[in-house]
């Protein structure tokens, strides 16, 4: 049974997501990532739909809250970046003193990192770059350790997941790239 903030949403959606979408088009030129900040703001306006002026307001509103989700996703988009770079960069080995097999070894495991969640990379980067403990995690997360370690060895598993699927990435190399992350 549909509630008042569905039949709300629903007339909201019909009304605005073809111009809301034609906004964030204009300001993030890759469409499934402009597609995707339009259902997360489209959510907020559900979640928060009491707070939802009425029209003539409601596209405005709409606007603003896709902004902030664009820019929630762009700083996301740029720390998986930058974190990816730091573990790539964190062995102190120039590329030039690396072989090609290294190399590309080495951009699989960045490539895949890219594709795990802001906190599986925290986590695997904590361990990867810091050398922290389980215990020294949870310190610095405010986590119970069995936490921490329950989602680290998470972590390994979905990054061993996108290694194995990365046709550059032997068995071999695979597992040797997740034993740095011990």
């Amino acid at each position: 049974m549909a509630t008042a903030g569905h039949d709300q949403l629903n007339t909201w959606f019909h009304t605005h997501a073809d111009r809301l979408l034609g906004y964030l088009l204009r300001r993030c030129p890759d469409r499934s990532v402009a597609e995707d900040v339009l259902q997360e703001t489209f959510l907020v306006a559900l979640r928060r739909h009491r707070d939802v002026p009425t029209e003539p307001d409601v596209f405005p509103w709409l606007c603003g809250t896709a902004r902030r989700v664009l820019a929630n996703h762009t700083r996301s988009a740029r720390r998986r970046d930058a974190l990816a770079q730091r573990v790539e960069a964190h062995t102190g080995e120039h590329v030039d003193d690396l072989g090609p097999a290294e190399v590309e070894l080495r951009m699989a495991l960045a490539t895949s990192l890219r594709h795990l969640s802001d906190t599986d990379q925290e986590l695997l980067v904590l361990v990867a770059c810091e050398r922290f403990s389980v215990a020294q995690i949870a310190l610095a997360t405010g986590s119970r350790a069995g936490t921490v370690a329950v989602r680290l060895h998470r972590a390994r598993a979905r990054l061993a997941r996108h290694l194995d699927a990365d046709p550059a990435v032997a068995g071999d190399a695979a597992r040797r790239l997740l034993e740095t992350l011990r």
